[in-house]
């Protein structure tokens, strides 16, 4: 999404594209992001009300290239990067499977992806808490991904008297 001023994601149908209308949340500590899809009519998956533990079976759902994949594994441990709780996982899943739900056998969401580093079984995943504190403070008001992305605006230049000295010392270069 960064970057970008339009972005379009797939269902089930690969030949189906969906219009991203932009952002109406965001949680830059967690890495995530709540998009509002023009015209995706699909039933939300439920969130867990259970809390997860190490040892629980997780399967990552993902949609690298194109294809859809279920990876396998186990929570290994829970961390705490600052304010963010995160599953550790034990479960290989590609780079591209960042963004995906974290399942429990119920089928409910215990986290989203985070992604791992290419070749490492690890995987990082923000919490379901974390998904539903994002849920729960969403804005009504649809940023744009092109009101995304705009860059910061110049700071307004300072008004100096014309007669105004100025003294720069060499070292300051």
């Amino acid at each position: 999404i960064k970057g970008a001023s339009s972005a379009n994601c797939f269902g089930d149908d690969p030949g189906k594209a969906y219009k991203i209308e932009g952002s109406v949340n965001e949680d830059e500590d967690a890495d995530l992001i709540l998009l509002k899809v023009a015209q995706l009519n699909q039933p939300p998956l439920m969130i867990s009300g259970s809390v997860p533990a190490a040892g629980m079976s997780v399967f990552i759902i993902g949609r690298p290239a194109g294809s859809s994949t279920i990876s396998e594994g186990s929570i290994s441990s829970l961390r705490q990067k600052g304010e963010l709780n995160q599953l550790v996982l034990n479960a290989y899943a590609s780079v591209d499977n960042s963004g995906g739900p974290v399942l429990n056998d119920k089928g409910e969401v215990l986290g989203i992806s985070l992604g791992s580093k290419e070749g490492q079984k690890v995987q990082l995943a923000a919490t379901g808490a974390t998904l539903q504190d994002l849920l729960a403070t969403k804005n009504d008001t649809v940023l744009t991904l092109a009101e995304l992305n705009a860059p910061e605006p110049a700071a307004p230049p300072v008004d100096m008297p014309r007669d105004a000295e100025v003294i720069v010392k060499a070292s300051d270069f």
